[in-house]
């Protein structure tokens, strides 16, 4: 008995090491084209994420402020879409294809790590400093006008002027 409490043990351990060293290669998630991503630690990037749904008339509206932004972001900034909804990999394919999302969109699962909770209602958008911190939080329909805050905010944060 003592021997099999030691064996699975050590099989709990494995199994537990294996996923931290995962989520560490891996980053804190990962996009449909298997691109890691890494909120904090990566190289000075902002990110700008975006949770939406099928069922969200205000998500939809703003998708395309969300690809005219995603088309011109400066180097330092990316964007990534998130499904409030549990889809599977093939279903959140599908969607983004159906919506027309031309901007990154992480494949959630258990293990994805965000820096905030998951928000209480849609569309949230919020910004994510270089060093993993939610800085800005937007609730509710976006626009053109209000998108651009967040790249200006993060070239006065990172000292550059270029839009």
């Amino acid at each position: 008995m003592k021997k099999s409490l030691m064996i699975v043990s050590a099989a709990v351990v494995a199994l537990i090491a294996g996923w931290q060293f995962q989520q560490y290669t891996r980053g804190d998630g990962v996009t449909l084209s298997g691109q890691p991503v890494r909120w904090a630690d990566n190289g000075g990037e902002w990110h700008i994420i975006n949770f939406f749904a099928p069922w969200c008339s205000p998500c939809l509206r703003e998708i395309p402020a969300l690809n005219r932004l995603n088309n011109r972001l400066p180097d330092h900034v990316k964007i990534t879409g998130v499904s409030f909804d549990d889809k599977n990999e093939q279903e959140l394919r599908a969607l983004t294809q159906q919506l027309n999302i031309e901007f990154a969109v992480i494949n959630t699962a258990k293990e994805t790590i965000f820096p905030m909770p998951y928000p209480d209602y849609l569309p949230a958008t919020y910004l994510i400093s270089p060093d993993g911190e939610v800085v800005k939080a937007l609730y509710g329909e976006q626009d053109n006008d209000s998108l651009d805050g967040l790249i200006q905010y993060t070239n006065a944060e990172a000292g550059t002027s270029a839009y």
